[in-house]
């Protein structure tokens, strides 16, 4: 009895003391970096020191659904079919849908440049994007920040917005959604630790 409980005790010690090792050094398996999608900003372009052609690297996506209203175009009817996007036509206006969450990039990011008043020096504005879906980059919605910094549709002094060369009225909050990039959480410095775009068609996300 007394040899059982010593042979208990040893394979007991055994185990512990596996379980406990802190094996061979570097060998530490470093948790998964987890990625969050934040809005693009001002502020998070001057955390990154992101310049005009480091956004375009990057993989965006749609905040929230964006509802546009305008006059018919028939240039909307081939993507209907690839993208998550509708067109609902209702005698001579249209309505354009992009769904929540669709993937997007930016093909072009620049600064326009203004006098100031009483100034003959130009002085440049935010950084403008125009943003793609798929592989039609001349079907796009261009984003400027709002007044929090935010990306949002940029809305002319009527309040539309461009899309396949047409003028269209955001709908049903649209102009504040904003674009999402993601982010390593908790995010330390570093452009690198941006998700950029992968090396495929959008269309397979």
């Amino acid at each position: 009895m007394i040899r059982t409980w010593s042979t208990f005790l040893l394979c007991l010690l055994f185990l512990l003391s596996c379980s406990h090792h802190p094996g061979p050094p570097g060998r530490r398996r470093e948790p998964a970096q987890q990625y969050v999608r934040v809005p693009l900003s001002k502020n998070l372009i001057k955390k990154y020191n992101l310049k005009e052609e480091d956004l375009t690297q990057f993989q965006y996506y749609l905040q929230d659904r964006i509802v546009l209203e305008g006059p018919t175009n028939s240039l909307t009817k081939r993507v209907t079919n690839s993208l998550q996007m509708q067109v609902v036509r209702e005698s001579n206006m249209e309505r354009v849908i992009f769904e929540e969450g669709i993937p997007c990039i930016i093909v072009r990011a620049w600064r326009e440049h203004y006098f100031k008043f009483f100034s003959i020096q130009k002085f440049p504005t935010d950084i403008k994007v125009r943003v793609a879906f798929d592989d039609y980059t001349h079907l796009y919605l261009t984003f400027f920040p709002n007044d929090k910094g935010i990306y949002t549709l940029d809305l002319d002094r009527h309040g539309k917005t461009e899309f396949a060369n047409k003028k269209y009225f955001p709908k049903n909050g649209s102009q504040n959604v904003s674009l999402l990039v993601e982010v390593i959480d908790p995010p330390p410095l570093g452009r690198e630790n941006i998700r950029h775009i992968r090396p495929r068609s959008l269309r397979k996300y």
